[in-house]
């Protein structure tokens, strides 16, 4: 998913999600939280509704690609970034699970007020 976005306060963010429900769930998202370093590109793996942040990756990029790839055989999605337009990708985190009839969300949230617009330039999804 190709986006545009310059999150201003806590607790904002826009990103792609790979959605079974409310519990279960992957999602990569450029986010600020000013209590884990600010400005980043973050993968959260909900299971269970028990929400793991994992490590995220220091950016202030604010026009981005994020890609969620699934290896059917190993049951791993690979999150990464790209700030030039998927010419190179930075490798964000994984995740070693699979969720079962997932779908693809996007998620935009986190303002308590009028907050950054997000603006979605394309989502893909690509089978083999």
């Amino acid at each position: 998913m190709s986006l545009s976005f310059a999150p201003e306060a806590n607790t904002q963010h826009a990103g792609i999600v790979l959605y079974g429900h409310d519990d279960e769930y992957i999602e990569l998202t450029r986010a600020y939280n000013s209590w884990v370093g600010g400005h980043a590109i973050a993968l959260i793996d909900e299971s269970g509704g028990r929400a793991t942040d994992l490590p995220r990756l220091p950016s202030n990029a604010t026009e981005l690609v994020l890609r969620l790839q699934r290896d059917a055989g190993t049951h791993t999605i690979v999150a990464s970034v790209s700030t030039d337009d998927g010419s190179t990708w930075t490798q964000v985190g994984t995740v070693a699970r699979d969720i079962s009839g997932a779908r693809l969300a996007i998620n935009v949230a986190g303002s308590s007020g009028v907050g950054p617009m997000a603006t979605i330039h394309e989502a893909r999804i690509t089978t083999d």
